[in-house]
């Protein structure tokens, strides 16, 4: 899989202002919002595409992006 600026904010090798983490996930404000308010929610350990992710994952990104969203 090819490096990405996911994979360093994940990892912690880019300074940024994270609102949310945890061992599954990251989540920080969009450099370029389209919104008021633009978090991005990524894993920590990335996957091709969502098939490739498992439930638990993917529940908990989606718990994680509805439980910021409810501030």
């Amino acid at each position: 899989m090819a490096e990405t600026i996911f994979g360093k904010i994940a990892r912690g090798e880019v300074a940024v202002s994270l609102v949310y983490e945890d061992e599954v996930c990251v989540a920080f404000p969009d450099i370029s919002p389209q919104a008021p308010v633009h978090i991005l929610v990524i894993p920590r350990h990335p996957f091709e595409d969502a098939y490739d992710a498992d439930a638990e994952t993917l529940g908990h990104l989606l718990h994680v992006a509805a439980k910021l969203g409810a501030q």
